[in-house]
């Protein structure tokens, strides 16, 4: 990974590029040309690299700990501002959307912290959900409206993307 101060760009070894520009209103935007790694997934690299933020996979690290309580404090705020939500107000709309985002960022730290793919990850899991809906492609509700498990429902493999040394 590499940080460019001057021309503000951020290139992986993935060849993932990100390039952040001042904006008058809404301080610095981001465009991001990926070829392998996803958009969240770039952000928080560059993040925890602009930061000057180590990773250290030790359960029970200093890091390892401030992922787990970042986590926590940004699950409380979202469900304190989901619970308080009133959708006739901007500024509440807004809150709740901002606490969403906040926790998802804290959620792909952790992931880059571990050296995880949590792009990769959710569209594993995306396609295992969509295995959910049954045989008519409809979903099986229970009577409280969650959906469950249809009869060609596949657990998603995520092994490959917590192995320490990749297969080949």
């Amino acid at each position: 990974m590499r940080i460019s101060p001057k021309a503000k760009t951020w290139t992986s070894d993935s060849l993932a590029t990100i390039v952040w520009k001042p904006h008058f209103n809404m301080g610095l935007l981001f465009t991001c040309n990926q070829q392998s790694m996803g958009l969240l997934q770039s952000q928080a690299a560059v993040w925890r690299q602009a930061f000057e933020v180590e990773s250290n996979r030790e359960k029970g690290s200093q890091q390892f700990n401030l992922q787990i309580h970042l986590i926590q404090e940004e699950y409380g705020e979202t469900l304190e501002a989901l619970f308080a939500l009133d959708t006739s107000s901007t500024e509440s709309k807004a809150e709740a959307l901002k606490e969403l985002a906040d926790l998802v960022f804290v959620c792909y730290q952790a992931a880059e912290n571990m050296g995880w793919d949590l792009d990769e990850a959710i569209q594993r899991v995306f396609i295992s959900n969509m295995s959910k809906l049954d045989d008519s492609g409809r979903a099986i509700r229970n009577n409280k409206g969650k959906v469950l498990k249809g009869p060609k429902y596949c657990l998603p493999s995520l092994n490959d993307l917590v192995e320490d040394e990749p297969k080949e």
